[in-house]
């Protein structure tokens, strides 16, 4: 029961932004585990690789030099030279480094896309994976495929749990190409996200 109520309620967030819209419907499709636990186990050497790729990523935050950067605070400099010490900081941060963002992953899912789809779901995993391992935060992505139907993969308020990485292994091609409604759609979401 909690479970439908929280899909009742994105589902709803989302029908409020399809005004204007060709989408036959907004759904949150049933997932298969069996196939998402296929793909990954035929491409888990990539998934090693971009994991290994993402731990050797060195954050802004954590790099020691950040002091060294900056616009110089002339008096502190000053104050630096004349005691003859390195323990005075005299670059100040003219920005924040890191800022938060938030992305929107979509998937063409049209019948056009039929004769590569194997690869596009390959590529739905190897994206999702990299996402969850680049932001560590689960509000800060979300996964859509889209067609004549919009599919909610993940939502930002969604876990990257089992259900919704067994929705990658049931993605499915059919139907048509709504690329532009596809964009604005996502943009509209991207512009509730404060």
């Amino acid at each position: 029961e909690k479970e439908q109520d929280i899909k009742s309620r994105i589902l709803a967030r989302y029908e409020k932004h399809l005004r204007g819209l060709n989408f036959d419907e907004v759904i949150i499709p049933s997932g298969d585990i069996h196939a998402y636990l296929q793909i990954k186990s035929k491409n888990m050497v990539l998934l090693r690789k971009i994991r290994d790729g993402i731990r050797q990523v060195t954050n802004i935050q954590d790099d020691p030099r950040i002091r060294e950067m900056g616009i110089i605070n002339m008096q502190y400099a000053i104050q630096a030279i004349a005691s003859k010490s390195n323990t005075v900081e005299i670059f100040e941060q003219d920005e924040v480094r890191r800022m938060e963002e938030a992305w929107v992953i979509l998937l063409d899912c049209s019948a056009s896309m039929k004769l590569k789809f194997d690869k596009m779901r390959e590529f739905a995993l190897c994206v999702a994976e990299a996402a969850n391992e680049l932001t560590g935060r689960n509000d800060a992505w979300s996964l859509y495929g889209f067609d004549s139907k919009f599919r909610i993969i993940k939502d930002f308020k969604e876990k990257y749990s089992q259900e919704v990485k067994s929705r990658v292994g049931a993605l499915k091609s059919g139907g048509l190409s709504f690329v532009p409604d596809a964009i604005e759609l996502a943009t509209r979401l991207l512009a509730e996200d404060t």
